[in-house]
């Protein structure tokens, strides 16, 4: 009986002892990430980051770095406020991110290379992308960034190539040079105004890229910032002081162009060879060399204000017919000696400087008219925008309404 008991005891503190190893049985390592910060690793490949605080930088590689091929899933759980740089990095076989309310910020590097992951959100408290943050997560299709975003890093997206939309929103303030070159099958974009540059090289080589919209307080747009794009068509606002050079170089798509920017500078359309239109607004005062050079299908171009200053070479191997307004005797800019070739075979024809002035009904305090155009030089009113068919004021302008009279009944005074 003594000898059965013993082996019992025996047999109770090997399988007490075996408890704990079979429980962390399914951890592959572990280890800190931060002052308060742990990391572990299961046999599934989810690597979880739990406690409170920042996470540290690894620019010679996370921890976790020799298991990499390993982790094909990261839950970065609530209380960790941002991700080191290059914390991620090259962890090529992992597909799904789970990211905290409480994260602030995404490091530089901290997912490069992760090709995998397909989607991700971006929690709201964050305000910061770092640069090359997803560089090159090329099964990356759809991500979603916070209202409170305030900065994206250079080449936060680069070589996205799966990437077809992002919203930017209207608090981000600055975005890094070739935050989305090379995105290949980006097909949209809306800059807010926030944005006050678009950096060099931004949206290069999204050869897919045909609709973007550029928001009123955007104040630069720099070189190649759409280099190689597959836009079909761009509004440069009035809030642009400058396009730097070879902005939009090679933009073989492009069809139509309305520009109010301030200056041009050199090459910034050149070898556009698809663009047939282009409007410049009265807010253009240079245009620098070259800047339409090769656009071989640019056919009309249209100044909408005085002349601005033009280099010998600014539509080189352009052939094409440049409408200019009419301007009033005392303020005439398009003089006959400014109306050469640049470059080209221009063909200069003056047209009227229309503003249209709408329909209005007519009150016994005022007349009314019927919708038309105005020429601000002549003082010529037009039923149609292109001035080609000449109204008068009789045709406009409808008479005022006869004033209606009312009586008011006599009242006597009183106290």
């Amino acid at each position: 009986m003594k000898r059965f008991f013993a082996v019992f005891l025996i047999f109770s503190f090997v399988m007490s002892a075996c408890v704990p190893f079979a429980l962390a049985a399914d951890t592959v390592a572990e280890g800190s990430c931060g002052e308060n910060l742990h990391w572990v690793l299961n046999a599934d490949g989810v690597l979880t980051v739990s406690g409170v605080g920042a996470m540290e930088d690894y620019p010679a590689g996370a921890p976790w770095i020799s298991y990499s091929m390993k982790v094909t899933s990261v839950v970065v759980q609530e209380g960790v406020t941002t991700i080191g740089n290059a914390a991620f990095r090259a962890c090529s076989r992992v597909n799904t991110v789970s990211l905290p309310k409480s994260l602030t910020a995404i490091g530089d590097e901290a997912f490069r290379g992760c090709s995998a992951i397909t989607s991700i959100t971006v929690p709201e408290k964050t305000e910061k992308l770092g640069d090359r943050a997803f560089f090159a997560c090329g099964a990356l299709h759809e991500i979603q960034l916070p209202s409170g975003l305030a900065k994206i890093g250079g080449s936060a997206f680069e070589s996205c190539t799966a990437l077809k939309t992002v919203d930017i929103p209207e608090s981000v303030t600055e975005i890094g040079a070739a935050a989305f070159r090379g995105c290949a099958a980006l097909e949209r974009m809306e800059l807010p105004g926030s944005v006050k540059h678009v950096t060099a090289s931004l949206f290069s080589e999204c050869e897919s890229l045909k609709h973007v919209m550029l928001g009123e307080g955007i104040e630069s747009i720099a070189s190649e910032a759409f280099y190689g794009c597959g836009l079909e068509h761009i509004v440069i606002p009035i809030t642009v002081k400058t396009v730097y050079q070879t902005a939009f170089q090679e933009c073989f798509a492009l069809k139509t162009a309305e520009i109010a920017a301030g200056e041009v500078e050199m090459a910034a359309f050149l070898d556009c060879w698809a663009l047939q239109s282009v409007t410049l607004g009265k807010t253009v005062k240079r245009l620098g060399k070259n800047v339409f050079g090769g656009c071989t299908s640019l056919n009309s171009v249209t100044f909408l204000g005085a002349k601005p200053e033009l280099a010998d070479n600014t539509f080189n191997e352009v052939t094409a017919t440049v409408y200019y307004p009419e301007e009033k005797k005392n303020a005439v800019t398009w003089t006959e000696d400014t109306l050469q070739n640049y470059g080209g075979e221009l063909t200069w024809v003056e047209k009227h400087d229309l503003a249209y002035i709408a329909a209005a009904e007519p009150t016994c305090a005022a007349p009314g008219c019927f919708a038309h155009w105005r020429c601000e030089a002549c003082g010529k009113r037009f039923a149609d925008a292109d001035g080609k068919t000449e109204v008068m004021d009789k045709d406009v302008f409808l008479a005022a309404l006869p004033h209606t009279v009312v009586v008011d009944a006599a009242v006597e005074p009183t106290c």
